[in-house]
C-alpha cells in the first residue's frame, strides 16, 4: 500500500528523479540527446550537481586535515554543514567575500 504511486503523489513521498535518470529515459525511448543551445540540453550547473561534485569538502583543525561530505539542506546563509567520515556533523563557516 506504501508503494502506490497515486499514494506517493498526493503525500508528496515522490521524489524527482534527477538528470541523469532523464537521460537515460530519453535514450530508452529511442531519442537523440539534446544539442547544446537546445531547451532540453542541462545546464552546467545541472551537470555539475548531479556529478556531485562540490559535496566533498576539507578543513584543517589544529594539527589535521578532515573532510566529509557537504548537507546542502542544512545550509545557513552564514554556515555550511558536512558529515565526517565517523558520521559526526561538522558545522563550518562561510567565507566572507
Amino acid at each position: 500500500m506504501l508503494n502506490s504511486p497515486l499514494l506517493k503523489k498526493y503525500c508528496g513521498a515522490a521524489k524527482k528523479k534527477g538528470l541523469w535518470a532523464n537521460i537515460h529515459a530519453k535514450r530508452k525511448r529511442g531519442e537523440s540527446p539534446a544539442k547544446p543551445g537546445d531547451k532540453d540540453y542541462p545546464t552546467e550547473k545541472a551537470i555539475k550537481e548531479s556529478q556531485g561534485a562540490d559535496k566533498r569538502v576539507t578543513w584543517k583543525y589544529g594539527d589535521g586535515t578532515y573532510s566529509g561530505e557537504l548537507i546542502p539542506s542544512k545550509e545557513t546563509s552564514t554556515h555550511r554543514y558536512a558529515r565526517t567520515e565517523n558520521g559526526k556533523i561538522k558545522v563550518l563557516p562561510k567565507k566572507k567575500n
